[in-house]
Protein backbone atom coordinates (compact mmCIF):
# COMPACT_ATOMS: atom_id res chain seq x y z
CA UNK A 1 0.00 0.00 0.00
CA UNK A 2 2.70 2.38 0.95
CA UNK A 3 4.66 1.32 -2.03
CA UNK A 4 1.64 1.98 -4.18
CA UNK A 5 1.14 5.39 -2.67
CA UNK A 6 4.83 6.13 -3.04
CA UNK A 7 4.70 5.03 -6.52
CA UNK A 8 1.61 7.01 -7.13
CA UNK A 9 3.19 10.14 -5.56
CA UNK A 10 6.43 9.60 -7.37
CA UNK A 11 4.78 8.95 -10.61
CA UNK A 12 2.66 11.99 -10.30
CA UNK A 13 -0.49 10.01 -10.92
CA UNK A 14 -2.40 11.49 -7.94
CA UNK A 15 -3.89 14.39 -9.85
CA UNK A 16 -4.98 11.95 -12.43
CA UNK A 17 -6.49 9.78 -9.75
CA UNK A 18 -8.40 12.74 -8.36
CA UNK A 19 -9.41 13.81 -11.77
CA UNK A 20 -10.37 10.29 -12.77
CA UNK A 21 -12.31 9.86 -9.60
CA UNK A 22 -10.19 7.11 -8.13
CA UNK A 23 -10.74 7.27 -4.40
CA UNK A 24 -12.49 10.59 -5.14
CA UNK A 25 -14.85 10.50 -2.22
CA UNK A 26 -12.17 10.04 0.34
CA UNK A 27 -9.97 12.68 -1.17
CA UNK A 28 -12.76 15.24 -1.36
CA UNK A 29 -13.69 14.53 2.22
CA UNK A 30 -10.06 14.90 3.24
CA UNK A 31 -9.72 18.20 1.39
CA UNK A 32 -12.92 19.50 2.89
CA UNK A 33 -11.68 18.74 6.36
CA UNK A 34 -8.40 20.44 5.58
CA UNK A 35 -10.25 23.51 4.30
CA UNK A 36 -12.50 23.45 7.32
CA UNK A 37 -9.51 23.27 9.63
CA UNK A 38 -7.79 26.05 7.76
CA UNK A 39 -10.90 28.22 7.87
CA UNK A 40 -11.31 27.50 11.53
CA UNK A 41 -7.66 28.43 12.14
CA UNK A 42 -8.06 31.54 10.03
CA UNK A 43 -11.20 32.51 11.92
CA UNK A 44 -9.46 31.91 15.24
CA UNK A 45 -6.47 33.93 14.12
CA UNK A 46 -8.79 36.73 13.02
CA UNK A 47 -10.65 36.48 16.29
CA UNK A 48 -7.45 36.55 18.34
CA UNK A 49 -6.07 39.35 16.21
CA UNK A 50 -9.27 41.35 16.65
CA UNK A 51 -9.20 40.64 20.37
CA UNK A 52 -5.62 41.82 20.52
CA UNK A 53 -6.49 44.94 18.57
CA UNK A 54 -9.46 45.61 20.83
CA UNK A 55 -7.34 44.98 23.89
CA UNK A 56 -4.65 47.28 22.53
CA UNK A 57 -7.18 49.99 21.75
CA UNK A 58 -8.68 49.58 25.21
CA UNK A 59 -5.24 49.86 26.74
CA UNK A 60 -4.57 52.96 24.67
CA UNK A 61 -7.88 54.44 25.73
CA UNK A 62 -7.17 53.55 29.33
CA UNK A 63 -3.69 55.03 29.16
CA UNK A 64 -5.09 58.20 27.57
CA UNK A 65 -7.81 58.34 30.17
CA UNK A 66 -5.27 57.82 32.94
CA UNK A 67 -3.05 60.45 31.40
CA UNK A 68 -5.94 62.93 31.19
CA UNK A 69 -7.04 62.03 34.67
CA UNK A 70 -3.49 62.44 35.96
CA UNK A 71 -3.19 65.78 34.18
CA UNK A 72 -6.54 66.91 35.58
CA UNK A 73 -5.50 65.71 39.01
CA UNK A 74 -2.18 67.53 38.77
CA UNK A 75 -3.93 70.64 37.50
CA UNK A 76 -6.43 70.44 40.34
CA UNK A 77 -3.64 69.90 42.85
CA UNK A 78 -1.74 72.86 41.41
CA UNK A 79 -4.88 74.98 41.57
CA UNK A 80 -5.51 73.88 45.15
CA UNK A 81 -1.91 74.61 46.13
CA UNK A 82 -2.12 78.03 44.48
CA UNK A 83 -5.41 78.72 46.24
CA UNK A 84 -4.01 77.55 49.56
CA UNK A 85 -0.92 79.73 49.08
CA UNK A 86 -3.06 82.72 48.10
CA UNK A 87 -5.29 82.16 51.10
CA UNK A 88 -2.31 81.77 53.43
CA UNK A 89 -0.81 84.96 52.00
CA UNK A 90 -4.09 86.81 52.46
CA UNK A 91 -4.40 85.47 55.99
CA UNK A 92 -0.81 86.46 56.72
CA UNK A 93 -1.30 89.96 55.35
CA UNK A 94 -4.58 90.30 57.21
CA UNK A 95 -2.94 89.11 60.41
CA UNK A 96 -0.03 91.50 59.94
CA UNK A 97 -2.45 94.36 59.27
CA UNK A 98 -4.46 93.38 62.33
CA UNK A 99 -1.33 93.18 64.45
CA UNK A 100 -0.12 96.55 63.16
CA UNK A 101 -3.53 98.07 63.80
CA UNK A 102 -3.58 96.55 67.26
CA UNK A 103 -0.06 97.76 67.86
CA UNK A 104 -0.97 101.27 66.74
CA UNK A 105 -4.15 101.17 68.77
CA UNK A 106 -2.26 99.92 71.80
CA UNK A 107 0.43 102.56 71.41
CA UNK A 108 -2.18 105.21 70.82
CA UNK A 109 -4.42 104.19 73.71
CA UNK A 110 -1.60 103.87 76.25
CA UNK A 111 -1.80 107.45 77.45
CA UNK A 112 -1.49 108.83 73.93
CA UNK A 113 -2.25 112.28 75.26
CA UNK A 114 -2.42 113.53 78.83
CA UNK A 115 -3.73 116.75 80.31
CA UNK A 116 -1.93 118.00 83.41
CA UNK A 117 -4.21 120.13 85.57
CA UNK A 118 -3.22 123.37 87.25
CA UNK A 119 -3.70 122.58 90.95
CA UNK A 120 -4.19 126.26 91.77
CA UNK A 121 -7.34 126.42 89.60
CA UNK A 122 -10.40 124.30 88.96
CA UNK A 123 -9.96 120.75 87.64
CA UNK A 124 -10.94 121.72 84.08
CA UNK A 125 -8.00 124.15 83.82
CA UNK A 126 -4.74 122.64 82.63
CA UNK A 127 -1.29 124.14 82.17
CA UNK A 128 0.26 121.57 79.82
CA UNK A 129 -0.55 118.68 77.52
CA UNK A 130 1.82 115.72 77.20
CA UNK A 131 1.78 113.61 74.02
CA UNK A 132 3.36 110.19 74.49
CA UNK A 133 2.33 108.51 71.25
CA UNK A 134 4.67 108.34 68.24
CA UNK A 135 1.56 107.69 66.19
CA UNK A 136 -0.09 110.93 67.32
CA UNK A 137 3.16 112.83 66.85
CA UNK A 138 3.21 111.56 63.27
CA UNK A 139 -0.28 112.98 62.74
CA UNK A 140 0.81 116.32 64.22
CA UNK A 141 3.86 116.43 61.94
CA UNK A 142 1.58 115.70 59.01
CA UNK A 143 -0.85 118.53 59.70
CA UNK A 144 1.51 121.10 61.27
CA UNK A 145 3.92 121.28 58.33
CA UNK A 146 6.20 124.27 58.94
CA UNK A 147 6.31 124.73 62.73
CA UNK A 148 9.87 125.44 63.90
CA UNK A 149 8.67 126.68 67.29
CA UNK A 150 8.03 123.09 68.44
CA UNK A 151 10.23 120.02 68.22
CA UNK A 152 7.74 117.47 66.94
CA UNK A 153 10.39 114.72 67.07
CA UNK A 154 10.45 114.79 70.86
CA UNK A 155 8.73 111.97 72.70
CA UNK A 156 7.02 112.80 74.93
CA UNK A 157 6.12 116.19 73.51
CA UNK A 158 5.09 118.77 76.11
CA UNK A 159 2.79 121.55 74.92
CA UNK A 160 2.48 124.31 77.50
CA UNK A 161 -0.26 126.82 78.05
CA UNK A 162 -1.65 128.56 75.93
CA UNK A 163 -1.27 125.48 73.62
CA UNK A 164 -0.68 127.42 70.40
CA UNK A 165 0.42 124.28 68.52
CA UNK A 166 -2.94 122.65 69.18
CA UNK A 167 -4.78 125.90 68.43
CA UNK A 168 -3.13 126.19 65.02
CA UNK A 169 -3.52 122.50 64.10
CA UNK A 170 -6.97 121.79 65.59
CA UNK A 171 -8.94 122.69 62.40
CA UNK A 172 -6.81 120.27 60.34
CA UNK A 173 -7.06 117.60 63.04
CA UNK A 174 -10.84 118.00 63.09
CA UNK A 175 -11.02 117.61 59.31
CA UNK A 176 -8.81 114.52 59.48
CA UNK A 177 -11.07 112.96 62.12
CA UNK A 178 -14.11 113.13 59.84
CA UNK A 179 -13.01 110.03 57.88
CA UNK A 180 -15.77 107.42 57.66
CA UNK A 181 -13.28 104.61 57.10
CA UNK A 182 -13.47 102.18 60.03
CA UNK A 183 -9.90 101.08 59.32
CA UNK A 184 -8.52 104.63 59.48
CA UNK A 185 -6.42 104.64 62.65
CA UNK A 186 -5.83 108.40 62.35
CA UNK A 187 -9.55 109.12 62.49
CA UNK A 188 -10.10 106.70 65.39
CA UNK A 189 -7.30 108.15 67.48
CA UNK A 190 -8.40 111.73 66.85
CA UNK A 191 -12.07 111.00 67.51
CA UNK A 192 -11.52 108.98 70.67
CA UNK A 193 -8.44 110.59 72.20
CA UNK A 194 -7.44 114.04 70.97
CA UNK A 195 -10.68 115.84 70.17
CA UNK A 196 -12.45 114.84 73.41
CA UNK A 197 -9.50 116.16 75.43
CA UNK A 198 -9.42 119.42 73.44
CA UNK A 199 -13.19 119.72 73.79
CA UNK A 200 -13.08 119.21 77.55
CA UNK A 201 -10.11 121.36 78.46
CA UNK A 202 -9.32 123.72 75.58
CA UNK A 203 -12.57 124.59 73.78
CA UNK A 204 -13.40 127.60 75.99
CA UNK A 205 -9.86 128.96 75.78
CA UNK A 206 -9.64 128.58 72.00
CA UNK A 207 -13.10 130.06 71.51
CA UNK A 208 -12.02 133.16 73.48
CA UNK A 209 -9.03 133.45 71.12
CA UNK A 210 -11.26 133.32 68.05
CA UNK A 211 -13.75 135.86 69.42
CA UNK A 212 -10.98 138.36 70.21
CA UNK A 213 -9.32 137.94 66.80
CA UNK A 214 -12.66 138.36 65.02
CA UNK A 215 -13.11 141.70 66.81
CA UNK A 216 -9.59 142.83 65.81
CA UNK A 217 -8.40 142.60 69.42
CA UNK A 218 -6.07 140.38 71.39
CA UNK A 219 -5.39 139.70 75.07
CA UNK A 220 -2.00 138.67 76.34
CA UNK A 221 -2.61 134.92 76.63
CA UNK A 222 -3.95 134.84 73.06
CA UNK A 223 -0.83 136.43 71.55
CA UNK A 224 0.74 133.03 70.84
CA UNK A 225 -2.28 132.00 68.79
CA UNK A 226 -2.14 135.21 66.77
CA UNK A 227 1.26 134.47 65.21
CA UNK A 228 1.18 131.40 62.95
CA UNK A 229 4.63 130.13 61.88
CA UNK A 230 5.19 130.86 58.22
CA UNK A 231 2.73 133.76 58.10
CA UNK A 232 3.62 137.29 56.97
CA UNK A 233 3.83 139.94 59.69
CA UNK A 234 3.99 143.72 59.54
CA UNK A 235 6.29 145.72 61.80
CA UNK A 236 7.74 149.24 61.82
CA UNK A 237 11.42 149.74 61.22
CA UNK A 238 13.69 152.22 62.98
CA UNK A 239 12.31 155.22 61.12
CA UNK A 240 8.66 154.23 61.48
CA UNK A 241 8.14 152.66 58.06
CA UNK A 242 6.31 149.37 57.70
CA UNK A 243 8.35 146.32 56.83
CA UNK A 244 7.26 142.74 56.22
CA UNK A 245 8.83 139.75 58.00
CA UNK A 246 8.09 136.02 58.18
CA UNK A 247 7.05 134.47 61.49
CA UNK A 248 9.16 131.59 62.80
CA UNK A 249 7.57 131.06 66.21
CA UNK A 250 6.72 132.49 69.60
CA UNK A 251 7.81 131.86 73.15
CA UNK A 252 6.58 133.17 76.50
CA UNK A 253 9.63 133.97 78.60
CA UNK A 254 9.46 134.56 82.33
CA UNK A 255 12.06 135.56 84.86
CA UNK A 256 10.42 133.27 87.39
CA UNK A 257 10.74 129.48 87.21
CA UNK A 258 8.10 127.07 88.47
CA UNK A 259 9.89 123.81 87.62
CA UNK A 260 8.93 121.17 85.12
CA UNK A 261 5.40 120.78 86.43
CA UNK A 262 4.31 124.37 85.99
CA UNK A 263 4.30 127.04 83.35
CA UNK A 264 2.70 130.37 84.23
CA UNK A 265 2.36 133.57 82.28
CA UNK A 266 2.47 136.42 84.77
CA UNK A 267 3.18 140.17 84.88
CA UNK A 268 6.93 139.53 84.58
CA UNK A 269 6.62 137.50 81.39
CA UNK A 270 7.29 138.64 77.83
CA UNK A 271 6.22 137.15 74.52
CA UNK A 272 9.14 136.89 72.10
CA UNK A 273 8.24 136.58 68.41
CA UNK A 274 11.07 135.25 66.27
CA UNK A 275 10.99 136.29 62.60
CA UNK A 276 13.25 136.48 59.58
CA UNK A 277 13.71 138.87 56.67
CA UNK A 278 16.20 139.34 53.83
CA UNK A 279 19.38 141.33 54.46
CA UNK A 280 22.50 142.28 52.51
CA UNK A 281 25.79 140.89 53.82
CA UNK A 282 28.52 143.33 52.65
CA UNK A 283 31.35 141.04 53.75
CA UNK A 284 30.08 138.11 51.67
CA UNK A 285 28.51 140.30 48.99
CA UNK A 286 25.23 138.41 48.98
CA UNK A 287 21.70 138.48 50.36
CA UNK A 288 20.74 136.20 53.23
CA UNK A 289 18.22 135.68 55.98
CA UNK A 290 18.42 137.86 59.05
CA UNK A 291 16.76 136.81 62.32
CA UNK A 292 14.76 139.50 64.12
CA UNK A 293 13.24 139.07 67.56
CA UNK A 294 10.32 141.23 68.70
CA UNK A 295 9.27 141.42 72.34
CA UNK A 296 5.79 142.19 73.63
CA UNK A 297 5.70 142.74 77.40
CA UNK A 298 2.80 141.56 79.51
CA UNK A 299 -0.30 143.78 79.43
CA UNK A 300 -3.69 143.63 81.09
CA UNK A 301 -6.99 143.55 79.26
CA UNK A 302 -7.19 143.69 75.47
CA UNK A 303 -5.42 145.67 72.78
CA UNK A 304 -6.09 146.41 69.16
CA UNK A 305 -4.08 144.04 67.02
CA UNK A 306 -2.85 146.89 64.82
CA UNK A 307 -1.47 148.61 67.92
CA UNK A 308 1.07 145.83 68.54
CA UNK A 309 4.75 146.26 67.55
CA UNK A 310 4.04 143.64 64.86
CA UNK A 311 0.94 141.82 63.70
CA UNK A 312 -0.29 139.54 60.89
CA UNK A 313 -0.65 141.39 57.59
CA UNK A 314 -4.33 140.36 57.21
CA UNK A 315 -5.20 142.74 60.09
CA UNK A 316 -3.78 145.78 58.30
CA UNK A 317 -6.50 148.42 57.73
CA UNK A 318 -4.61 151.70 57.98
CA UNK A 319 -4.55 153.65 54.70
CA UNK A 320 -4.15 151.79 51.43
CA UNK A 321 -5.37 148.29 50.71
CA UNK A 322 -3.24 145.28 51.60
CA UNK A 323 -2.56 144.59 47.91
CA UNK A 324 -1.36 148.17 47.38
CA UNK A 325 0.75 147.98 50.53
CA UNK A 326 2.44 144.80 49.28
CA UNK A 327 3.16 146.43 45.95
CA UNK A 328 4.69 149.48 47.67
CA UNK A 329 6.83 147.32 49.98
CA UNK A 330 7.96 145.21 47.03
CA UNK A 331 8.97 148.28 45.02
CA UNK A 332 10.80 149.76 48.01
CA UNK A 333 12.58 146.47 48.63
CA UNK A 334 13.65 146.27 44.99
CA UNK A 335 15.12 149.79 45.17
CA UNK A 336 16.86 148.95 48.42
CA UNK A 337 18.35 145.73 47.01
CA UNK A 338 19.74 147.61 44.01
CA UNK A 339 21.19 150.29 46.27
CA UNK A 340 22.96 148.01 48.75
CA UNK A 341 24.20 145.48 46.20
CA UNK A 342 25.37 147.98 43.56
CA UNK A 343 28.45 150.15 43.28
CA UNK A 344 28.86 152.36 46.39
CA UNK A 345 27.36 155.77 45.77
CA UNK A 346 25.66 158.68 47.53
CA UNK A 347 22.00 159.45 47.00
CA UNK A 348 20.26 162.65 47.94
CA UNK A 349 16.98 162.22 49.74
CA UNK A 350 14.65 163.75 52.29
CA UNK A 351 13.95 162.30 55.72
CA UNK A 352 15.89 159.88 57.88
CA UNK A 353 18.57 157.43 56.80
CA UNK A 354 19.53 154.43 58.93
CA UNK A 355 22.86 152.84 59.63
CA UNK A 356 24.77 151.50 62.63
CA UNK A 357 22.94 150.25 65.72
CA UNK A 358 19.41 150.84 66.94
CA UNK A 359 17.46 149.35 69.83
CA UNK A 360 13.87 149.95 70.93
CA UNK A 361 11.56 148.34 73.47
CA UNK A 362 9.97 146.31 70.69
CA UNK A 363 13.03 144.90 68.95
CA UNK A 364 16.75 145.26 68.55
CA UNK A 365 18.37 146.01 65.21
CA UNK A 366 21.77 147.35 64.28
CA UNK A 367 21.12 150.82 62.89
CA UNK A 368 21.61 154.54 63.50
CA UNK A 369 19.38 157.37 62.41
CA UNK A 370 20.42 160.69 60.93
CA UNK A 371 18.59 163.47 59.20
CA UNK A 372 19.69 164.43 55.71
CA UNK A 373 17.98 166.92 53.41
CA UNK A 374 18.55 167.88 49.82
Amino acid sequence: MQDAESQTDESGDFPEMVASGANGGQTQSYLGKICEVLERQFDQEQFYRQQELDRQRELDRQREFDRDEKFDRQEEESRQRAEEYRQRELDRQEEESRQRAEEYRQRASNSAIEAIADQSRDEDTINKVIINSDFLLGILRQVAGFYPGANLNENPLIIKRPFTLLFHTLPALTDLSQSNDDEDENGKLLRHEVLPLCGKYLSKLFESFRRAFAAGEVFYLALGGLFLPGSLLLAKDAIGQLQMVVCLGTEYRSKLSFGDDGHRIGPDSTLTVTTWSMSWDPSRQCFGRRILEFSIPHFEGSRRIEGLPLYPEEYYTDGVSRATLKDELTARGRNWSQLVSGTPSCWTHEGLSIFGQYESSAYRYETYTSSVST
